[in-house]
């Protein structure tokens, strides 16, 4: 099964029907996204909360975003981002080969990150949902602008 998931800045005060009726019309008139993950399931269990409809629209309270970027943050070492960029540079270079001691470094680093944050094996792999973690994990600043401001933070999973 597909999922393309989004996670969406409520542009003003919106009650439960007019966030459903906006994600059924055109969420971006209506909100704003901030993150994007295709098939990052782990996110979507992490992150759902109170169904506004059905398994596929969300609203995400503050406690259960800052629970997500605080497990991140107490993980996310400097090793990390250079072995999910190396591992990708890796990936495209046909010089290289799965018996590369750096490139199995690389994945058990970011094995261990993802398996530190999720109780789920990543469907595409686990510098594909390494990647996705932090791109949803640095909108955070972001995201707390929104949060003080009031705003609701939307989950919306399309299949």
């Amino acid at each position: 099964m597909g999922l393309d998931l989004m996670l969406y800045v409520c542009n003003k005060a919106m009650t439960d029907k007019e966030i459903y009726d906006a994600a059924m019309d055109k969420p971006d008139k209506y909100m704003e996204e901030v993150c994007y993950g295709r098939k990052t399931w782990s996110l979507y269990y992490a992150l759902r909360e109170r169904s506004i409809d059905g398994d596929w629209l969300y609203e995400v309270s503050p406690e259960k975003w800052n629970r997500f970027v605080e497990t991140v943050a107490q993980h996310l070492d400097e090793s990390v981002r250079p072995a999910l960029e190396d591992y990708i540079s890796w990936t495209y270079d046909p010089n290289r080969t799965a018996e590369d001691e750096q490139a199995n470094k690389d994945s058990e680093i970011l094995e261990k990150f993802v398996d530190s944050i999720f109780d789920a094996y990543p469907q595409l792999g686990y510098d594909w949902e390494a990647s996705a973690i932090l791109r949803w994990y640095e909108m955070n600043d972001k995201i707390q602008t929104a949060l003080k401001e009031g705003k609701k933070l939307i989950l919306l999973a399309s299949y």
